[in-house]
Formats: structure tokens, sequence, C-alpha cells
């Protein structure tokens, strides 16, 4: 194929999808919306936004840290950069349910600080409007409750917004969390 058929191709392609493509709304905007990925950690479904997540990988083989606390299963080599893997179960005290198989890390950057979190689980990415119903149910873990910042109806199920970011910012949160 030369270059001017491939050309007038596209040419003929975009002139399609223009005469196609919907007209801007012209009513009112719908309400603030942002996105999340929700996870499972002790049988609760967490949002955390996504644009607290740099990426979700399969947790990676990781090299232990002489002397680091058991929640810190060790460092890894992702994408050449050493990340620390947090596993935020034995962080919060809580029991691990799903098969090691399941469990995912989110990786989080903020500014120069970067670490991975271990979950049971990443179950997928929603939609999460500000207007949803806030209901006053606690989550089931009461490890999670100091670390939860909203409740959320999402597809008639009940997630909480979890801050990663705020654990990188504030290490003690999460300590304080489990001893309360």
């Amino acid at each position: 194929m030369s270059v001017a058929h491939a050309m007038s191709l596209l040419r003929a392609l975009q002139t399609a999808a223009v005469q196609h493509s919907a007209p801007m709304p012209s009513g009112p905007l719908p309400a603030a919306y942002w996105q999340g990925m929700t996870c499972l950690l002790d049988g609760t479904e967490l949002v955390v936004p996504l644009d607290e997540i740099a990426e979700v990988i399969a947790v990676p083989r990781v090299t232990r840290v002489p002397r680091a606390p058991g929640w810190l299963r060790g460092v890894a080599n992702v994408r050449g950069r050493l990340v620390p893997m947090i596993d935020l179960r034995d962080l919060l005290g809580v029991p691990a349910r799903e098969p090691r198989s399941r469990w995912r890390a989110l990786v989080v950057l903020q500014s120069d600080r970067v670490a991975g979190f271990i979950v049971d689980a990443v179950v997928g990415m929603v939609a999460v409007s500000e207007d949803a119903p806030a209901p006053s149910a606690e989550p089931t873990s009461s490890a999670l409750a100091p670390l939860v910042r909203r409740a959320f109806v999402v597809e008639d199920r009940v997630v909480y917004q979890f801050g990663l970011r705020d654990m990188l910012t504030d290490p003690g949160l999460a300590v304080r969390a489990r001893q309360d």
C-alpha cells in the first residue's frame, strides 16, 4: 500500500468519525465523579483514588531487609527502582484471607517516596460519585476504621475510600491505627 493511499484512508476515517460523533452535551454538567481502584483487605472492599496509584502489579519477589518489622516484606526491583513492599495485613494486624495467588501490590508514588502496598486482591476500577450517599456503616475490620476517609455506595455495594498516600506522608498513621 502506498503512503498516498494510506493517507487517503486515514482522512476518510477521520471524516466518518466526525460525522458520526455525538454532539457535546448542552445541559447541566453531571455530578462530580472520580475514579478509583477497588481492592480487598480483610474482607472489606476499599477504593483507592486512581491518582494515588502508579501501577498495580503481582507481588514481586522481594529481598528481605535484616531487622525490619514483619510488615515490611522486603524490597523489590520494580522497573529498575527499589520499592519497599508493605504488607497491609501485617501492618494493621489482620489475618490473611485470600490465597497468595490473588495478592497484588498497589505501587504508590508521593514526591520522592515510593512503596508497594500488598492487598488481598484487586477487584477492579469504579467511578465514584461525590454525591453518592455515605452510609454510616463501619468497615468490617476495626483496624481499617481510622484509615478510612469516607464511605460510598458504588453499584449497590459499600466501599470505603482508603488513602495510601496518607500512609506515605505519615508513616505513623497505620501504627497508631493498629494501637487504637
